[in-house]
Parts: C-alpha cells; sequence; structure tokens
C-alpha cells in the first residue's frame, strides 16, 4: 500500500488491512494515482474526497467502501497578516458535487477556522444540503 511521504498512517492501515506487504512512499497524489495504474502498487491511501474524484474520472479503480478515518479541511494563513485573520471570519464555502448520483456525501463547518467533507461508506448527507453555502461558524 502506498501513501504520501511522510504520512504517518502505516499503524491504522495496518488496523484495517492486517495483510500488508509493505509500503511505499511517493511525493504527490498524482503519483499515487500514476503507481496505482500502472501495477507499481497494489492501493493507495488518500482523503476521500480526492479518492472520490479519480474514482469518477478513472473507471478502472475504485475505493474503499468505509473510510479509514474521517478527515477535517482548515485554512492556513500567516498570523502576521491581520488583515487576513480578519478575512477569514467572512470564509464561507459551496457545497458542491460532480453529476453523478451520489448520496453519501457530507460537508460542513467545524469550530470557526475549518469545513469538513466525507464521503463514501455509511456516510449520509446530515450537515449542509447539496449546493448549499457553508459559513465558519465564529466563536
Amino acid at each position: 500500500i502506498s501513501m504520501l511521504t511522510g504520512a504517518p498512517f502505516e499503524e491504522l492501515i495496518g488496523s484495517k488491512v492486517p495483510a500488508v506487504g509493505e509500503f511505499t512512499y511517493y511525493s504527490a497524489p498524482a503519483e499515487l494515482l500514476l503507481a496505482l495504474r500502472t501495477g507499481k502498487t497494489d492501493a493507495f491511501l488518500n482523503n476521500s474526497a480526492i479518492a472520490a474524484l479519480y474514482v469518477n474520472k478513472y473507471k478502472d479503480i475504485a475505493q474503499f467502501p468505509e473510510p479509514l478515518k474521517e478527515a477535517q479541511f482548515g485554512v492556513g494563513f500567516s498570523k502576521k497578516y491581520k488583515k487576513l485573520a480578519e478575512w477569514k471570519k467572512a470564509f464561507a464555502a459551496r457545497f458542491t458535487a460532480d453529476g453523478s448520483a451520489n448520496t453519501n456525501i457530507d460537508a460542513g463547518a467545524v469550530r470557526d477556522s475549518a469545513f469538513f467533507l466525507a464521503t463514501g461508506g455509511a456516510t449520509k448527507n446530515d450537515n449542509a444540503p447539496l449546493y448549499s453555502i457553508i459559513y465558519l461558524k465564529n466563536r
């Protein structure tokens, strides 16, 4: 199984897929996809949102049906730029998806500086309706 260099997920993967022969590492998500499609690796770890995009684009690959772990996505910026710190309070995101009939997708705001996106497996749309605007929560 392959993953991005520096990703500390060997133990997590081993707990879900105990018969892993070895781990290999790549520098970019595109390299992981190429390694899979050319047979250099049997599988790779990626966040569920990007994996779902790959599955929709490349019909020769599939995504493991259950997520290994839910992820959160945040916006990072330097604290030196006070205007950006104020600007981030106005952040909003439109929750969109491609044209495939995918009902196991959900998104929302977490804390005051992050959005989450979950796809696949038993995920249900419990937070934001598809195509709605999600605003960051302010503390």
